[in-house]
């Protein structure tokens, strides 16, 4: 795989992963610690919201005219507007960042180092299809990951739902 310069915005110091981009512009990830490439982002790197994201069954997309629409990965049903599941993952991921900015003067006077985005980068939340949610400390494994799936084409969307 072609590299071009990696990104520093989005490299964690504390993590292996570090995100690049081919020569045609895909971003991809690489652990130098395990020599695994993937063209998902790993955990460790995922803000709050994307984690709650990756929690869930679906994946948003955006249409060439900018229209978002969200995917089932698991039905491969599409719709247009942002199925519960995502909107309470998303709310609860939210919820726990707002709580670590709360809580940020009074952990760095009590620790000095804790920032709200460590406290944050940490939690995920979990969704079932009850739809009770819950949230917890993960840590990202390095798997084997397949080729990339192109995301599924919108074509002649014509009416209110998505074929």
């Amino acid at each position: 795989v072609p590299v071009a310069n990696p990104s520093d915005a989005s490299q964690n110091l504390s993590s292996d992963w570090q995100e690049h981009a081919t020569s045609d512009g895909r971003r991809y990830y690489y652990n130098k610690k395990t020599k695994q490439s993937s063209w998902e982002k790993p955990l460790e790197l995922m803000t709050p919201i994307e984690r709650a994201d990756a929690s869930t069954v679906w994946k948003e997309f955006t249409t060439p005219e900018g229209k978002k629409y969200y995917y089932n990965k698991v039905t491969k049903e599409s719709k247009w507007t942002i199925p519960e599941e995502l909107k309470v993952a998303r709310e609860q991921a939210e919820k726990v960042a707002s709580q670590g900015a709360e809580s940020e003067a009074g952990m760095k006077s009590q620790a000095g180092h804790v920032t709200s985005e460590e406290a944050a980068s940490t939690a995920a939340v979990s969704v079932s299809s009850n739809g009770s949610s819950s949230v917890s400390a993960i840590a990202s494994t390095p798997l084997s990951v397949a080729p990339p799936v192109n995301p599924p084409a919108v074509v002649n969307v014509t009416s209110s739902t998505v074929s």
